[in-house]
């Protein structure tokens, strides 16, 4: 028997796209073909198990992906999954090494994603702010590579993030911590900006 994260480390995304009847990937792109969709808008990554759908805006990870073709709820399309790969699935409660994991990983994946978000969207205003200056011109291959990396960070889900966030870990552990950390300061920052408003708006509320 196999827990629900064996499974979904075990399966690749591409695999699971072959398994839901998509067509050819090219470069790791694909067509929607549950919107028929008639060009290569979907891209996978099966280092991360994360998919987006360019022309909607639309991805996340495995499950998500199951979810938008098949329909019906995460349980049910974890079960397919396992049923799909001839992995059957143990419904058990985790157990305390899978929980903390789980539990790290979901504590530093929504830092780490508003880091990356922000950064990229830096990156992308700037670009864009050449791009109004008639003397400068913008960097095209620079915004091909950064509007994509904007509207995938927007697109990803709880589980899409946390995916993103072990990828990245097991990729570059020392930047992805780093990366982690500065989430962390910016929100605590983002406290501490709202605690001193509200002691504002307290104090005009009592003049």
């Amino acid at each position: 028997m196999t827990t629900a994260q064996a499974i979904l480390d075990r399966v690749k995304i591409a695999a699971i796209w072959r398994a839901l009847g998509g067509g050819e990937l090219r470069h790791g792109r694909g067509r929607a073909f549950w919107r028929d969709g008639d060009g290569l808008n979907v891209s996978l990554d099966d280092s991360r198990g994360l998919w987006h759908d360019f022309a909607t805006d639309e991805g996340g990870g495995m499950l998500d992906l199951v979810q938008r073709v098949r329909g019906g709820g995460r349980a049910g399309a974890l079960r397919w999954v396992a049923e799909s790969f001839g992995l059957p699935l143990q419904d058990r409660p985790l157990t305390a090494a899978d929980r903390r994991r789980y539990a790290r990983a979901t504590q530093e994946a929504g830092p780490l994603a508003r880091a990356a978000l922000a950064w990229h969207g830096a990156r992308l205003s700037e670009i864009e702010d050449q791009a109004r200056e008639a003397s400068e011109r913008p960097d095209w291959e620079a915004l091909a590579r950064v509007a994509p990396e904007v509207r995938r960070f927007r697109a990803l889900d709880a589980e899409g993030t946390v995916r993103e966030y072990l990828g990245q870990r097991e990729a570059a552990p020392h930047g992805t911590a780093e990366l982690v950390r500065i989430g962390e300061a910016w929100e605590e920052a983002s406290r501490a900006a709202v605690e001193v408003l509200v002691g504002v708006l307290g104090g005009l509320d009592a003049a």
